[in-house]
């Protein structure tokens, strides 16, 4: 029996203004990797956005939440599609470009949204793309299909 890639892996990427160029290296990084992504802010305004991220959601294979608590940053975008996509059972990697100091966030938006993962790390765009790209070849998240 062989194994062959259904379908390339899928990346929903949520995030804060504030962190978009560390998010447009990401992008990069983890789509010559091989991997498909989407970005909340490619989505257009409109009644139709909730849905429209909906259905990336659901098919997305990771998602990936970027922000930056020095700046206090967290929106309600990146609350609703990380708590939409940890309602769904999806893989939430909650990541900061920075490293956090826990104990100073307090009660923040940031902290909140991190109490609903669970868990956060940090990173450049390339070494976060790295260890998504490990992590998606070796989970059950990887696409990967049993051929007949």
């Amino acid at each position: 029996m062989q194994i062959r890639r259904a379908q390339k892996p899928s990346i929903f990427i949520s995030h804060t203004a504030d962190v978009r160029d560390w998010v447009r290296q990401f992008e990069v990084e983890i789509n010559s990797a091989g991997f498909d992504s989407c970005t909340a802010h490619e989505l257009t305004s409109g009644a139709s956005t909730a849905r429209e991220m909906m259905r990336r959601l659901r098919a997305s294979d990771l998602v990936v939440a970027v922000a930056d608590p020095d700046l206090g940053s967290s929106t309600p975008w990146v609350e609703f599609s990380t708590g939409v996509a940890l309602g769904m059972g999806k893989d939430v990697w909650l990541v900061t470009p920075q490293p956090v100091n826990l104990e100073s966030l307090g009660d923040s938006r940031f902290s909140q949204l991190l109490r609903a993962v669970g868990s956060h790390t940090h990173g450049s765009p390339s070494d976060i793309a790295r260890r998504v790209a490990q992590r998606l070849e070796r989970s059950d998240h990887s696409g990967l299909a049993k051929a007949s």
